[in-house]
């Protein structure tokens, strides 16, 4: 297309001639109409609800196990106290000696009184008990057989079990030698166990 025929021809877009451009129109000034830009998508609150509805769930789960352990514990208390004697024992063979672990519980509660014998057993040498911090231990000293060694150590509940770890020296014990032990759990409702093993030592 020479200068003549470009000069002569029409703009398709404005009708206006070719050399005629004109000044092109400013952008549109409307508002937009109330809340148009504002409105949240329809996907992200369709993807909230599965979220809440999760953690509804939860928080009910939550809920009922820990309904569930508070039940259990006032199960237990309700059977330690029908079968509260204040009293447990056990018989132990530790070290070649026939020994027992013995405890008391106060009746206002705020205390255990625990002991280890070894009775009349000849072999034995050491008698030791500890708990809660307390600590006992006897010798043979001239005598037959070592006193037997006693502690008292408080407590805040009365139906809780006591944790005692008692050991004994047998017939070839000597002061700072080796002794065998063991860890027992001791409840108010007569029952002796061993704290490691679970086993039921109680008579």
């Amino acid at each position: 297309m020479d200068d003549r025929q470009w000069f002569g021809a029409t703009d398709t877009r404005t009708g206006q001639p070719q050399w005629y451009r004109g000044i092109d129109p400013p952008p549109s000034t409307t508002p937009p109409p109330p809340g148009a830009t504002d409105r949240p998508p329809t996907t992200a609150r369709r993807r909230l609800w599965p979220t809440i509805t999760i953690v509804t769930l939860v928080v009910a789960t939550i809920g009922v196990w820990q309904q569930a352990e508070t039940e259990e514990y006032r199960q237990e208390r309700q059977r330690m106290a029908a079968k509260y004697k204040g009293q447990a024992s056990a018989e132990l063979q530790l070290a070649g000696v026939e020994a027992e672990v013995w405890a008391h519980w106060a009746p206002n509660g705020d205390r255990v009184a625990l002991e280890l014998h070894s009775f009349l057993d000849k072999n034995a040498r050491f008698l030791r008990i500890e708990a809660s911090g307390k600590v006992a231990s006897t010798l043979r000293d001239g005598k037959w057989h070592p006193v037997p060694a006693r502690i008292k150590v408080p407590i805040t509940d009365r139906l809780a079990t006591v944790t005692v770890h008692v050991a004994v020296g047998g017939k070839t014990w000597k002061p700072r030698g080796s002794t065998q032990s063991r860890t027992l759990r001791l409840s108010p409702d007569g029952l002796v166990r061993d704290a490691t093993t679970g086993e039921k030592l109680s008579r």
